[in-house]
């Protein structure tokens, strides 16, 4: 398996994804995916996640991640909301909705964010994603 693991759903074409980063694209997260990955994974992206269909992964297999040394970097749907409950632990919510959010909500409209979300994904989380 890649060094690099992205959780990626319906948030992006995984054909697309693939021509942006190369990384192992493998279906939306839910509990208990981490502990699944081999120890060579040094870099993980979540996008998608489960929500309802399964149990999502929670904050502590993000937190026990983030202490092995791996970085975790979030984006999107469920990648957001586990960067905004552990990026003080080191999760990377700079590149995240959640970190977009904080930064446009008093100046910019949703629909503006909504759309702006995707290409600071496609630019900046996987500059950040090759260093």
């Amino acid at each position: 398996m890649h060094d690099t693991v992205v959780f990626l759903g319906p948030s992006m074409p995984v054909e697309e994804a693939r021509r942006l980063l190369d990384a192992e694209f493998v279906p939306p997260i839910c509990r208990g995916d981490l502990a699944l990955l081999p120890s060579n994974v040094r870099i993980i992206g979540i996008i998608d996640g489960e929500f309802f269909q399964k149990l999502a992964v929670s904050p502590k297999e993000i937190i026990e991640a983030l202490g092995r040394g791996v970085r975790v970097f979030g984006s999107s749907s469920m990648g957001a909301l586990r960067a905004a409950e552990t990026h003080t632990f080191g999760m990377d919510a700079s590149l995240s909705s959640f970190a977009m959010g904080f930064s446009m909500r008093t100046t910019r409209s949703r629909s503006l964010m909504s759309r702006a979300r995707t290409e600071r994904f496609r630019t900046q989380w996987l500059i950040s994603a090759r260093h």
